[in-house]
């Protein structure tokens, strides 16, 4: 029984070794099952056809060639060679649209990976709205892109293999279709491929590495996305510390009893080295401040002990010191060197405003056990400055400045203020910011002289000796704060501090920073894409190289059915069903093969076959 050629270029034979590609399927009896016969082979290669007539043969409009005109032979030629062209691209999306399918499925899913990924690149956690993570959605598409490039390579390999067999110029061993086989399951058998097969083909060894590959896929798709902690702005959070650049008076000024005792408990505090905490506000964990500015006080103190006049007479018993300052002020007391209070005198004097206006001036004698009980005379001016703050930031309850400047003050000019409930004048104070000052900044500060005598009083109180019988208790608390604090420069920088701090919250005004919260984002890390955007890629270069060969030479399209193996052995079997079919193709086998009915049983010898029932 002859057999039609198969309508397809994919089948047109090249060599003798072509001619005998499958076997048509002949009736056996079961004694000749048992006895093992040979069945003689059937001629079932294709007769040669040329193009010309299988053009004819497919377009009956074509008219034989005697009957052309003159001058038509080159349209007729390009137009024939259009049609096959046509007709052959045709045949291959039929012979190979599952894969093709398959392979956009997986470009596809990549396409949704890379868009997904941009739109999440950078992007708080927070706002993902699915329960699903982000990584489960990556994760999974990366499966289903791997499932389909699993199936597209397994399917090139299972023709390859028939390739293998079909075009080699080597006898192959029949141990190759399980090596094929496997190779076209999983990355195992893919790996054995390329190991044990010396004659393998270079197509077939790129589809192996592909299926290699592959394994790594999921792993990749994990790497994809991390989320690391950042902080952002809270809107609606808040971030404020106290500051001032107009001290002015309260209403009642005159009597503003409750703000200068509680700067004098601050100078005490200030004086027994204790600490304070400036006051802020943050509602989150942390907050900044980028630039702000205050009125404050600075400290600046020098010995003059040389340049002053006097001395400490007496023994080791007693010391009977007097001094007088290169200002005139006068210092001095006894001390009992053996005893446990040092000797501490202090006068004050209030500064006056000049080119640096001057809150405070005051000199100490130090007569202590730091000093080997020698004398040591200090002379500090505490002025009006403006101090600044850059990249202030609180975490929790502490409140770290950053770097600070201090920057003297010069007096502007003044204007008076006409107090609403005591119909007093109260002067204000015009200073103006020098140096290298923030221009950033307000630079102008203004100052009530009310409020500001008031402040002075305060200090007064604690500084000043003999001051309204006050000299003995006076006397008494800076002595007992130098048992352990005997250094004047400290102790008047310390005060500063404290006073600045106590006059950032005399009025309203905020300084307002960043409040910031910590937030999870998701960051992309592009570069783990790049396995399974190459194997995408590998698959359809796999895929089209295989099209080629095949179409190229003439191999039988049987891909990884198992149906060829059964169809194509030496002991056919058949039924009464399958005489006339074509058995060449697969979609003929496919057809006669759900028409048999078989079952595994055991011959005389004990040998397993695949009887036909």
């Amino acid at each position: 029984m002859s057999v039609s050629p198969l309508d397809s270029a994919f089948w047109q034979p090249e060599g003798p070794h072509q001619r005998q590609d499958s076997i048509l399927l002949n009736k056996i009896s079961h004694e000749s099952r048992q006895d093992w016969e040979y069945w003689p082979p059937v001629d079932t290669s294709y007769p040669p056809q040329s193009s010309r007539s299988l053009s004819q043969d497919r377009h009956p409009l074509a008219t034989p060639e005697s009957d052309h005109e003159p001058g038509t032979d080159g349209l007729q030629d390009s137009t024939e060679t259009s049609v096959r062209q046509s007709c052959r691209w045709r045949q291959i999306i039929k012979d190979w649209w599952a894969e093709i399918l398959w392979l956009g499925f997986a470009a596809f899913n990549l396409g949704v990976i890379i868009v997904g990924l941009y739109l999440l690149d950078d992007k708080p956690l927070a706002g993902w709205r699915f329960s699903i993570s982000p990584n489960a959605v990556v994760s999974a598409l990366i499966v289903a892109t791997k499932a389909a490039l699993i199936y597209t390579t397994a399917c090139c390999i299972g023709q390859l293999k028939w390739d293998h067999f079909q075009h080699g110029r080597q006898p192959r061993s029949v141990y190759d279709l399980k090596t094929f086989d496997e190779a076209s399951k999983g990355p195992l058998g893919a790996l054995k491929l390329v190991l044990k097969l010396r004659s393998i083909s270079g197509i077939a060894l790129f589809g192996a590495l592909v299926v290699v590959a592959a394994i790594f896929m999921e792993t990749f798709g994990q790497q994809i996305l991390v989320y690391p902690s950042r902080n952002v702005a809270a809107n609606d959070s808040l971030a404020m510390f106290p500051v001032t650049q107009h001290l002015a008076s309260q209403n009642s000024w005159y009597l503003d009893y409750t703000m200068m005792s509680d700067l004098q408990k601050l100078l005490l505090t200030a004086i027994f080295r204790g600490s304070v905490a400036p006051d802020f506000e943050c509602s989150t964990a942390e907050c900044t401040w980028i630039s702000s500015a205050t009125l404050g006080i600075c400290s600046k103190c020098r010995d003059i002990t040389d340049v002053s006049n006097g001395s400490c007479k007496g023994d080791s018993r007693l010391l009977d010191c007097s001094f007088v300052t290169p200002g005139g002020m006068k210092l001095g007391g006894n001390v009992q060197p053996g005893g446990p209070m040092p000797l501490i005198n202090t006068t004050t004097v209030d500064g006056v405003y000049d080119a640096t206006p001057s809150f405070y001036n005051f000199s100490t004698l130090v007569v202590a056990e730091s000093t080997n009980w020698t004398a040591k005379l200090t002379e500090c001016e505490l002025s009006w400055c403006a101090w600044t703050y850059r990249n202030a930031t609180s975490r929790g309850t502490d409140l770290d400045l950053g770097a600070t400047g201090q920057f003297p003050l010069q007096l502007a000019g003044t204007w008076d203020r006409i107090n609403q409930t005591s119909n007093l004048v109260d002067t204000q104070s015009v200073l103006t910011a020098s140096g290298d000052f923030p221009a950033n900044l307000n630079k102008t500060f203004t100052i009530s002289q009310g409020k500001e005598y008031f402040l002075k009083y305060a200090v007064r109180l604690i500084l000043k000796a003999g001051y309204q019988g006050a000299d003995f208790y006076t006397q008494l608390t800076l002595a007992t704060s130098s048992l352990d604090y005997t250094d004047t420069t400290a102790m008047s920088g310390n005060l500063a501090v404290f006073m600045t701090n106590a006059l950032r919250t005399q009025d309203a005004w905020q300084s307002v920073g960043t409040a910031w919260q910590s937030t999870t984002f998701i960051r992309v890390r592009w570069i783990w894409l790049l396995l399974p955007a190459i194997l995408v890629l590998a698959t359809g270069i796999l895929l089209v190289l295989t099209i080629v060969q095949s179409t190229r030479h003439g191999t039988v399209l049987w891909k990884t059915s198992m149906l060829a193996f059964l169809f194509c052995s030496t002991h056919a079997w058949t039924t009464q069903t399958s005489r006339d079919e074509n058995a060449r193709s697969l979609k003929a086998m496919e057809t006669v093969s759900k028409k048999m009915d078989a079952r595994l049983e055991k011959d005389d010898q004990g040998r397993y076959q695949l009887v036909q029932i």
